[in-house]
């Protein structure tokens, strides 16, 4: 059977050489030509276009593969060749391996694609926090405050993704007693000082209407606003404007405890609590600009803490999360970390002893095979003696 299906055009054409070698060649244009257009476009937008998308239209009409779309040809034409074409005997067993650790590469690139979390962290010296946030995704939060002798800390927080606000939905918060209507919901709009208010919606900052602005295409220059009806289980109801530049949430009390509101990036918990200790930037002689900088800060998980120093192209590693050292304040006085939850972080390590592990049983498979070969040559140079038929 698997004989007679590697006869047939199709499998014999997914298992020729020229698929990989194609595909390597596709990949180089990609990669060259995502490049120079990630210079006059920036990252994200070149990402986007080349390296996370199936097709690139060239001047909107002519279609080209993206990345996606060759690093799955490549996938499968390397799969197919191990079900139809590889031969697993003791001689080829080198090769088998070799083709295990590459296929599990895009494995590895896989999971890291569909289930890796990115997001930042800002500290500022002496200030500590067990949350980062999204680059991109928001989210309308809504929280009580619990009170003690010196501060206040967050008691219980509730949060609805970005993505399910839109105008008309409603959602319900039963553990503070409350229902959310989504009256209307703009993911890019600017807040006005004046205008028209049809909800006449509370705001805190002072913001009297929003102006709906078209979307960019680049998530992390949208900022979401909207107007939300709050109703508690007295019956009672507050209108609320709600925008993302707004520094100050929307508060009401309602059971005797207050409730904050607010759209705000979406947040991640994190596995360890991390503080700010010391912030410091070394420069260029003569120039501001940066040499290098780097922070000390504490982490602590549970009961237990210690001191680590974050800098840059040194990164601390915690199970799945990286912390890097991202950028800083202007005043100098804060930190910006980039955070990366990555369930498969080991995976490349093991991918690249897999591979590594098969081409030292292949090669040394050969050395072995060449010295045991009749004909082969002693160490001293003689000729090896063998038997001969007359």
């Amino acid at each position: 059977m698997r004989d007679r299906l590697a006869r047939t055009p199709l499998i014999r054409f997914a298992t020729s050489l020229k698929i990989p070698v194609i595909c390597l060649g596709l990949l180089l244009v990609i990669v060259f030509w995502g490049t120079l257009y990630q210079k006059d476009f920036g990252l994200y937008e070149a990402q986007q276009r080349f390296f996370y998308s199936w097709v690139i239209m060239i001047f909107g009409v002519i279609p080209f593969p993206g990345s996606r779309l060759v690093l799955w040809c490549f996938f499968v034409a390397l799969s197919l060749t191990m079900i139809f074409k590889m031969q697993y005997t003791r001689r080829t067993i080198g090769l088998v391996i070799v083709h295990v650790g590459v296929l599990s590469f895009f494995v590895t690139a896989f999971v890291s694609f569909h289930f890796s979390q990115h997001s930042s962290l800002y500290l500022a010296e002496g200030m500590s926090s067990t949350v980062s946030a999204d680059y991109r995704d928001w989210e309308l939060s809504a929280w009580t405050m619990g009170e003690s002798d010196e501060t206040r800390t967050v008691r219980d927080v509730l949060a609805v993704d970005g993505d399910k606000l839109a105008g008309g939905e409603s959602f319900q918060l039963p553990e503070f007693g409350l229902t959310v209507d989504v009256l209307e919901y703009s993911e890019h709009c600017r807040p006005l000082a004046s205008g028209s208010n049809p909800y006449h919606a509370q705001s805190q900052a002072g913001i009297a209407s929003l102006q709906t602005l078209p979307r960019r295409s680049n998530p992390q220059e949208n900022t979401p606003g909207g107007y939300f009806r709050v109703t508690g289980t007295d019956g009672h109801q507050h209108t609320y404007l709600l925008h993302a530049e707004d520094p100050r949430p929307a508060r009401m009390v309602h059971r005797e405890n207050p409730v904050h509101l607010a759209l705000r990036r979406k947040r991640y918990a994190l596995p360890l609590t991390v503080r700010l200790i010391d912030f410091e930037r070394r420069v260029h002689p003569g120039t501001q600009v940066a040499s290098s900088f780097s922070s000390r800060v504490e982490v602590g998980e549970g009961a237990a803490s210690r001191s680590v120093l974050i800098y840059m192209n040194e990164p601390f590693r915690h199970k799945a999360f990286t912390f890097f050292q991202s950028s800083f304040t202007p005043d100098e006085k804060g930190s910006v970390f980039a955070v990366v939850e990555n369930p498969g972080r080991v995976l490349p390590y093991v991918s690249s002893t897999v591979t590594f592990a098969g081409l030292m049983v292949h090669f040394l498979m050969m050395l072995w095979r060449a010295i045991r070969r009749p004909g082969a040559r002693a160490p001293s140079g003689r000729a090896v003696p063998r038997k001969a038929s007359l």
